[in-house]
C-alpha cells in the first residue's frame, strides 16, 4: 500500500524532498504546500537541477495553498507529514497550522535547521512518532519553481525522544520506513541513535560560517581566505557553541569535532557556499535567527554557560535583518 506524504514548504528543501519521495511515492499521494510560489508550481510543478542526480528533473506533486485546502481536497489525513520549512523559535512553530493533516498515526519529519526544535512539537502531538533530520543538502532556487543542487545528499535521521517507550516502535518503524524510502530517492542516509549529535554538530557551522557570511555577503571559502584572523576566530565561535553543547548533556561535541567541521568548510574550493542566510540578505527574507542563534543563546543561559561572541553576532543578525523588514 502507498504511504501518503505532506510537504509543508515549497522553498528548497521541500523542493529536493520533493523529488527524493517521488522515487517511492506517486505523484497523487504526494502533496506540497506552497505559498510564495503556489501559483508557478501549480502550473508547472517543481524543476531541478542536480549535478549528482542529473537536470530537468520533473516532479508533479499535488500543489495547495495551505494545509486545510489538503486536507479538504486531497487526503483527510497523511502517513507522513514533512516540515521543510524555515526553522522557527522554541515558542514560534507551525504546529497548530499542519494540526488538520495529522492523525493519531502520522510520522511528523522535521527536516528545520536549528537546535532544541523538537520540544513544541512533542507537546503538541505527544503520542505522534516524531523524525528530527539533519540535512547536507546545498539547494539554490533560481526561479519559483525552479532549483538547484549540488555537493552533498547527506542526510542523518532519527527519533525524537532517542529512546521511544519499549511498548510502541511505531516510531522506530517510521524511521526505517522514512530511510529506505530517501536512499531510494538518492539520499545517502544514516539513522542515528540520537540524531541530537548530529544536529550539535550541523550547529557548531550553521551558528557560525552562516551568521558570518550573512555579515560580510561572502561566501564561505571566500570569507576564510580573506585575512589571517578569519579561519580563528571562526574556530572561537565554533568553540563557544561546543561549550553549550557540552553543558547541556553532549560531551561528544569536542574540540576535535570542532575541527573536523572547520576543516569540512576550509577545504572547499573557491569561491565556496552561499550559506543559507547570506541567500535570504540578498533576497531580503527574513533569516532563521532563533533557531540557529536564539535557541543557542537560551540554552547557554539555561545552563550558565558563557557566550559573549555569539551575543554580539545575534544582536549584528537583528539589527541586519531589520534594516530590511522593517
Amino acid at each position: 500500500m502507498s504511504r501518503s506524504v505532506l510537504i509543508y514548504g515549497g522553498g528548497c528543501i521541500g523542493a529536493v524532498v520533493s523529488f527524493m519521495i517521488s522515487a517511492t511515492i506517486p505523484a497523487r499521494d504526494l502533496a506540497i504546500i506552497c505559498r510564495s510560489n503556489h501559483e508557478e508550481v501549480t502550473r508547472k510543478g517543481l524543476t531541478l537541477h542536480s549535478t549528482i542526480w542529473g537536470k530537468d528533473l520533473q516532479i508533479s506533486p499535488m500543489c495547495f495553498k495551505t494545509v486545510e485546502e489538503a486536507v479538504e481536497r486531497h487526503r483527510p489525513e497523511y502517513d507522513y507529514v514533512f516540515i521543510t520549512t524555515k526553522g522557527q523559535s522554541k515558542l514560534d512553530t507551525n504546529t497548530e497550522v499542519v494540526a488538520p493533516a495529522i492523525s493519531a498515526q502520522t510520522a511528523i519529519v522535521l527536516m528545520q535547521n536549528g537546535i532544541a526544535i523538537e520540544a513544541p512539537w512533542r507537546e503538541r502531538f505527544p503520542c505522534n512518532p516524531i523524525i528530527s533530520a539533519v540535512l547536507y543538502l546545498p539547494v539554490s532556487q533560481v526561479e519559483p519553481s525552479v532549483f538547484t543542487h549540488a555537493l552533498h545528499t547527506e542526510i542523518q535521521i532519527g527519533i525524537y525522544p532517542s529512546q521511544c517507550p519499549e511498548d510502541d516502535s511505531r516510531a522506530e518503524a517510521a524511521c526505517d520506513e522514512l530511510c529506505a524510502m530517501l536512499k531510494r530517492g538518492g539520499a545517502a542516509v544514516t539513522v542515528e541513535d540520537d540524531v541530537q549529535v548530529a544536529r550539535w554538530k550541523k550547529i557548531l557551522v550553521n551558528g557560525s560560517e552562516n551568521p558570518v557570511c550573512a555579515l560580510t555577503q561572502l561566501p564561505d571559502a571566500t570569507f576564510l581566505q580573506s585575512s589571517p584572523l578569519a579561519i580563528q576566530r571562526t574556530r572561537e565561535l565554533m568553540e563557544e557553541i561546543a561549550a553549550i553543547a557540552r553543558a547541556v548533556g553532549y560531551p561528544q561535541i569536542d574540540q576535535e569535532v570542532v575541527e573536523a567541521q572547520l576543516s569540512f568548510i576550509t577545504a572547499r574550493p573557491l569561491p565556496g557556499v552561499v550559506p543559507s542566510m547570506m541567500a535570504d540578505v540578498k533576497a531580503k527574507r527574513p533569516m532563521e535567527i532563533e533557531p540557529l542563534l536564539g535557541n543557542l543563546l537560551m540554552l547557554a543561559k539555561e545552563s550558565s554557560t558563557p557566550s559573549p561572541r555569539l551575543q554580539l553576532v545575534y544582536a549584528l543578525l537583528k539589527g541586519l535583518n531589520l534594516s530590511y523588514n522593517s
